[in-house]
């Protein structure tokens, strides 16, 4: 959306300004049959994770101050697949999941009302939540979800990607094919926590100016600032979210550029 109002600042530096690239280093577990591969995606670019005792192992380079749309893909020998989609920073540095593979699924409402109970568990049964809910609205079988449970089923997706979009670890996005399902049956809730997520992904990318202030990396630290700024001031709805919800303002972003600059000139 088209800023009208006024959110560009004077200290803005050139985006090009980029800071050097950090590797996320993942370590996938898993639970159940072991993947015959996975890997994460960015794009076009597919990078192979390597088999490790109980899961597996490999780093992806997070290039940009802004974040990177990743996928971790896992394919088994039955040709099915797990599918989670991800976010990297340059402050990312150990990534873990977990990949836990439902042994069966129902979609009844006893299984759906556990799943949304289980979402203020910890990570790994929050993804295996995810996991399990994704599968269930997906059932192509005689046990694919009615007319009935199907808004139910939606929900708990969207839920499920939720939770794990809103984690502090900062490394999930919110499922855009959940945001789909269940925007057919309800699109007022999704895009009231599309909101919540908008402002939170804000959030993340300022703790990541604040990350890099503390080591020094003034350069990184003035694209990141710089990157916030231009997002608010091209989209009003995602200032007022940012300003409303994680009280990130134009007056701390200003002051912020400043001190940046400060510092910058004080090391060069």
């Amino acid at each position: 959306m088209h800023s009208t109002n006024g959110f560009v600042l004077p200290f803005v530096v050139a985006l090009a300004a980029t800071p050097a690239s950090a590797a996320a280093q993942f370590d996938v577990l898993f639970e159940g049959a072991s993947p015959a591969g996975v890997r994460v995606s960015t794009g076009d670019a597919s990078f192979p994770l390597v088999p490790a005792t109980g899961g597996f192992k490999g780093s992806v380079n997070a290039t940009s101050p802004d974040f990177t749309t990743t996928d971790l893909d896992a394919d088994y020998s039955d040709q099915s697949n797990i599918s989670v989609p991800l976010q990297l920073r340059e402050s990312d540095g150990k990534v873990l999941l977990w990949l836990v593979r439902p042994s069966s699924l129902s979609c009844l409402k006893p299984t759906i009302d556990g799943l949304e109970r289980q979402l203020k568990s910890d990570l790994r049964t929050r993804m295996a939540t995810y996991i399990e809910a994704k599968a269930i609205y997906n059932l192509q079988t005689d046990d694919a979800c009615g007319s009935a449970m199907r808004p139910l089923a939606a929900k708990a997706w969207f839920d499920a990607s939720f939770a794990l979009a809103r984690d502090p670890v900062g490394y999930f996005r919110l499922d855009p094919a959940a945001e789909d399902a269940l925007n057919t049956y309800d699109s007022k809730y999704v895009q009231k926590y599309r909101e919540e997520i908008d402002a939170f992904r804000i959030k993340l990318l300022n703790d990541q100016k604040q990350a890099q202030l503390k080591a020094k990396n003034y350069r990184a630290a003035a694209a990141t600032n710089d990157l916030i700024v231009h997002k608010l001031s091209a989209d009003d709805e995602l200032a007022g979210f940012a300003l409303t919800k994680q009280g990130i303002s134009e007056t701390l972003l200003k002051n912020d550029g400043a001190y940046i600059a400060t510092m910058s000139g004080a090391n060069s």
